[in-house]
C-alpha cells in the first residue's frame, strides 16, 4: 500500500492558531470549523477554513518536509445589520494571519503566512424566504509550512 502525503492537517493548526488570540474566541468561542464543514443549524458567528491545495516540496530522494497550502479562511455573521460584524472577523483573522511566521501549533511550523486575497464581505441571499441576512468576509492565504513525509513502508 502506498502512503499518501499529508498536509500535516494545516487547517487545524490554522484554527489552533486562530483560537489563541482572545480577540478571536470572544467573537466566535470555539466554533471554528477546520473541516469546512459547520453543523446544521448554526446560525452563530463562526469561523470555516477549508483547504484548497497542498503542494509538497520535492527534492531528488523524495518529499523534503515542507509543502504550500492555499487556505480559504471565511468569517460568517447570520442577522439584519450584521455586516461590520462579519468584517470586523475578517480583519481580526488577516491580523492574526497575514505575515505571520512561527508555530501554529505543536505540530505545524508556518514559514511565511501570505495574504493573497481579501478580506472581503459579500452578503448571501437567504434561501429559507426570511428577511435574515448572511454575511461571509472571506480571505485566502498561501501558507509556507513543515509537513510528514511518507515512509511507504
Amino acid at each position: 500500500m502506498i502512503a499518501l502525503s499529508q498536509s500535516c492537517d494545516c487547517p487545524a493548526a490554522v484554527r489552533d492558531w486562530l483560537l489563541a488570540s482572545i480577540n478571536i474566541t470572544n467573537q466566535v468561542a470555539s466554533r471554528c470549523y477546520p473541516d469546512g464543514m459547520v453543523p446544521q443549524g448554526e446560525s452563530r458567528d463562526r469561523i470555516v477554513i477549508t483547504e484548497i491545495s497542498f503542494t509538497p516540496d520535492m527534492y531528488l530522494g523524495g518529499e523534503s518536509g515542507s509543502g504550500e497550502s492555499v487556505l480559504q479562511i471565511d468569517y460568517w455573521a447570520d442577522g439584519q445589520n450584521k455586516r461590520a460584524q462579519a468584517k470586523l472577523g475578517g480583519e481580526l483573522i488577516r491580523n492574526r494571519m497575514s505575515g505571520y511566521r512561527g508555530a501554529l501549533n505543536e505540530f505545524v511550523t508556518a514559514a511565511c503566512c501570505e495574504l493573497v486575497r481579501g478580506p472581503e464581505v459579500v452578503a448571501m441571499t437567504p434561501t429559507d424566504g426570511s428577511a435574515s441576512q448572511r454575511y461571509r468576509c472571506s480571505s485566502d492565504y498561501r501558507i509556507r509550512h513543515t509537513t510528514t513525509v511518507p515512509d511507504f513502508s
